[in-house]
């Protein structure tokens, strides 16, 4: 509380999204329905979020 009625507040929150890679399976057509199998890797690799909150709150009522 930092006067009477009225409080502060600040949150931090840090989340942590991890790198992974996907293989993806299928076939190319290359010409007269001949095909082959291939395979190709994506890579995800997301940022980390940092996220900060500050509040001011005003009590009112008799109680406060």
């Amino acid at each position: 509380m930092v006067h009477h009625g009225v409080t502060l507040g600040f949150e931090y929150d840090y989340v942590n999204l991890e790198s992974k890679t996907h293989t993806l399976n299928g076939a190319v057509a290359i010409c007269c329905g001949i095909s082959f199998p291939a395979s190709s890797q994506i890579r995800v690799d997301p940022d980390a979020i940092h996220s900060v909150n500050a509040r001011l709150t005003f009590l009112f009522g008799p109680n406060t």
